[in-house]
């Protein structure tokens, strides 16, 4: 109920959070995670100024009459402290995570781009072997077409005839 209501004069008269002392501003380790990282960070700092400044205080005078209750505030902000050191290195986990996942997307969708450029290449070099390989095939055809012609007119067609057959059987083909 003490926490609605301070949460509800917050809201109501600005610059109330001010005036509150450091110790009571925050109540739960919930209400830390709800702040922004840089309101995180301005109360991590004026905690630690606050811790600072009341140890040298109690160190000062530690018997003064107000030695115990600034004791049990020195308590409460170092758990506070505690409270908003844990959020803040959760969120930089958080970010170094997200960066990571998004280190490792970037990496992902590179290498899926090189294996990409390399099947490209590759199915190039094997087109372009293919290529070679029929132009030599047709080169040869000729030749052979040239060597049939120039055969036949030298030897004649019975005689070119029982040459390709011989020919034909040496290579184990069928007439």
């Amino acid at each position: 109920m003490g926490t609605v209501m301070s949460q509800a004069l917050a809201a109501a008269i600005p610059g109330l959070q001010d005036r509150v002392p450091l110790a009571r501003q925050i109540v739960s380790a919930e209400q830390v995670a709800d702040l922004a990282s840089d309101e995180l960070a301005r109360l991590h700092v004026a905690h630690e100024a606050e811790c600072v400044s009341l140890t040298g205080r109690l160190e000062a005078s530690p018997d003064a009459r107000w030695a115990r209750g600034a004791r049990q505030a020195l308590r409460v902000l170092h758990l506070h402290k505690s409270w908003i050191s844990r959020e803040l290195q959760r969120r930089k986990r958080a970010e170094s995570m997200a960066e990571q996942k998004q280190n490792a997307s970037i990496a992902a969708q590179g290498r899926a781009a090189a294996q990409r450029e390399l099947s490209e290449r590759q199915r190039q070099a094997e087109a372009a072997r293919l290529a070679r390989i029929k132009a030599a095939n047709d080169e040869s055809a000729q030749h052979v077409a040239v060597f049939k012609e120039v055969a036949r007119e030298v030897l004649g067609a019975e005689m070119y005839e029982h040459l390709w057959e011989l020919t034909r059987i040496r290579l184990g083909q069928s007439a």
